[in-house]
């Protein structure tokens, strides 16, 4: 195009590029991206510097299965991908080890919970029972003589309040008892 001295004219240039760009997401975001087996980014990705050409994209994660697809890059256009990774076998294993692991520590905890309020029970229904023992006694001994009934009354009495309170908390710890051995067996399952 020639113009005459002192004239302008508007030109219009489309550009176009040499280059294709290449984009791409993974849920989880992340994973080590690799063309051809060079490493080059992470997920997000984005790169408009790509010759044209085909490609080998790899994605890595820490236990995700590694995905691998073949790509084909076409100058001055835009490639976008989208890849939903997946946890490896070993992954899954580690879970489920972790998981029995649990399920023997819940096991062990209720099952020793549960010992232990049942022979706090134990020991509490033998100090009732010595309770109400010494309270017979007391009792007997009144009857064989009548001096001294005030004093008999009030240690008959005070036996038979321990007794109450011994037998109370011995129920106290056998229905705890039953609820942590319950507690233990409903874990078995799991």
């Amino acid at each position: 195009m020639t113009l005459e001295p002192g004239k302008s004219k508007d030109i219009s240039v489309t550009m176009i590029s040499i280059f294709s760009t290449l984009r791409i997401w993974s849920e989880p975001e992340g994973a080590k991206v690799s063309l051809n087996g060079q490493d080059d980014g992470t997920t997000p990705y984005h790169n408009a510097n790509l010759k044209p050409g085909d490609y080998q994209l790899k994605l890595r994660l820490n236990t995700y299965k590694d995905t691998t697809e073949n790509i084909t890059l076409v100058k001055n256009q835009a490639i976008e991908h989208f890849f939903k990774l997946k946890h490896t076998q070993s992954y899954f294993d580690s879970i489920k080890t972790a998981d029995k692991a649990r399920q023997w520590v819940r096991r062990i905890v209720f099952g020793g919970l549960s010992a232990v309020a049942w022979g706090g029970g134990i020991y509490l229904n033998s100090l009732a029972q010595k309770h109400i023992d010494n309270q017979k006694q007391i009792q007997a001994d009144y009857r064989a003589t009548t001096n001294g009934f005030s004093d008999y009354s009030a240690k008959y009495n005070a036996e038979g309040k321990s007794a109450a309170n011994d037998v109370l908390f011995r129920n106290i710890l056998y229905g705890a008892g039953g609820a942590l051995m319950i507690g233990c067996l409903l874990s078995i399952p799991f």
